[in-house]
């Protein structure tokens, strides 16, 4: 008998380690993509650790939503037209359409993309950008500096905006207008002076860049192989547990 109770203790063991080496390379499978069709010889879909081989180029871009500075430094990733190189375009092609995996979109026009400082972003100032991947477009409005792409297409209409027209050359520093001062209120002399009202605090405006935010929440909420392998490891533990208990009652 005790020979069987130890054979079904190995048999438990070796099954835990099965699920776990079968479970554990669903990690790879997690890793951040991108899609790129449409219009093209050549589609792709390209994993992060493939876009980071590529040669890479750092941009100084300063990114600005409706005139509101947000941030600005040096954005390193693969430059637009070399990706828009690898996937062969069609003669026809006149826009990209660019798309997040929190359902944002934007497309900018042939032209506009394949500009020398256009990349597509993996790193902010040396450090990975929590985004994962943005496009980075100097001199356009906040809403065209697409983050978390995981799609693009490439169209053969042409894009409904140019972000050209929405921002191009924009400031350093935008220069703010000085508010006057309002003129005081007459005092009447029979009256003695009213003393100041306390200054209500000044509660911050969001910015239009709100809808940029690159929130990871929802691949963050996922299920991750680690806790896939804690629990099968449990339910083995347990079963196991149940059986050495049931021939141990048996025996007696």
């Amino acid at each position: 008998m005790k020979k069987k109770i130890f054979s079904m203790l190995l048999l438990e063991i070796v099954l835990g380690l099965v699920a776990t080496v079968a479970i554990i390379p669903i990690k790879g499978e997690t890793e951040w993509t991108v899609r790129i069709g449409g219009a093209v010889s050549n589609p792709k879909t390209l994993n992060i650790t493939q876009i980071m081989s590529m040669p890479n180029s750092t941009v100084y871009a300063e990114l600005y939503c409706y005139g509101a500075y947000v941030t600005g430094g040096n954005w390193t990733g693969v430059n637009l037209s070399l990706l828009l190189d690898f996937v062969e375009l069609d003669q026809n092609a006149m826009s990209l359409g660019f798309s997040a995996a929190d359902g944002y979109n934007k497309a900018i026009s042939i032209a506009e993309a394949t500009q020398e400082n256009v990349i597509i972003a993996y790193e902010f100032n040396g450090s990975p950008l929590p985004e994962t991947l943005r496009l980075v477009l100097p001199g356009a409005n906040g809403e065209f500096w697409v983050a978390m792409i995981n799609h693009i297409v490439v169209s053969t209409n042409s894009a409904p905006h140019s972000f050209s027209g929405s921002g191009v050359n924009l400031p350093a520093v935008i220069p703010q207008s000085p508010t006057p001062a309002p003129a005081p209120a007459p005092t009447p002399l029979a009256s003695p002076s009213p003393n100041p009202s306390p200054t209500p605090p000044i509660t911050p405006t969001p910015t239009p860049f709100q809808e940029l935010s690159s929130s990871q929440d929802t691949q963050n909420s996922e299920t991750t192989p680690e806790m896939i392998v804690i629990a099968s490891t449990g339910a083995i533990s347990l079963v196991g547990v149940g059986l050495l208990f049931y021939f141990k009652k048996r025996k007696h």
